[in-house]
This record gives structure tokens, sequence and C-alpha cells, in this order.
């Protein structure tokens, strides 16, 4: 049986996509993500206790601090696959 347009299609797109290793980085990044979840208000109390001005500032400090995290433990260098 042939395969259909749709088939093909399906097929195209998953060989188009990718996956990267990211070892460990993801599981803090996970847990960066909890961390600063509304129900831990971590992220909440950060911004609350630094002052920002949010006009200049495209990002939050929270969300500075978990890039300054990942960016400590290698992400932007890690290899890609």
């Amino acid at each position: 049986m042939d395969p259909t347009r749709e088939d093909i299609a399906i097929e195209e797109f998953l060989e188009s996509c990718g996956s990267k290793d990211l070892g460990h980085l993801g599981l803090v990044a996970g847990m960066c993500e909890e961390l600063m979840s509304e129900e831990l208000e971590i992220g909440r109390r950060i911004d609350d206790h630094i002052a920002q001005n949010f006009s200049q500032f495209e990002v939050s400090i929270d969300q500075a601090i978990k890039a300054m995290v990942l960016n400590g433990l290698g992400l932007p260098n890690s290899p890609s696959t």
C-alpha cells in the first residue's frame, strides 16, 4: 500500500523534529519554575523586595535570577544533539 500525502507529511515533520540532551539542567529549570510558582511565591517575594522599573526591563528580577542559575550551570554551553 502506497503512503498517503498525510503519511508523507507526518513523516517529513517527524524527521525535521529534533531533541537536545539537557542532562540535569532540565530538572534544575523545572525546580526553578516550581520554586518561583504562585504556590511558593518565591518569585513574587523577590520582585517585591527589589525595586524594579518595568518600563526599562523586559524581564522581572526573578526571571533574571532563573536565567543566571541556568547560565551558571552551563545551559548555553550544553552540547546540542
